[in-house]
């Protein structure tokens, strides 16, 4: 599985696991979190981007997404 996820480039996934390892791995990416904490709980990587929302995942706006993701793009 880390082999497969070391493939990749980007990252865009929810809070989790994955999220940390492709941090460990030195990716670039955007994490989105619901009700955890980011500022407790982000990847430990300044390559990655947190994007969160107190209430729910879902109600992340979908700019402020679309801008974080079009950032990782460019930068690369």
């Amino acid at each position: 599985f880390m082999v497969v996820l070391d493939s990749c480039s980007h990252y865009f996934v929810g809070d989790g696991g994955i999220a940390h390892i492709g941090a460990a791995l030195g990716k670039k990416g955007v994490i989105l979190f619901g009700q955890t904490d980011p500022v407790e709980w982000h990847p430990l990587s300044r390559k990655m981007i947190s994007l969160s929302h107190p209430d729910h995942v879902d109600r992340i706006d979908q700019k402020q997404i679309e801008a974080a993701l079009f950032k990782q793009l460019e930068e690369t």
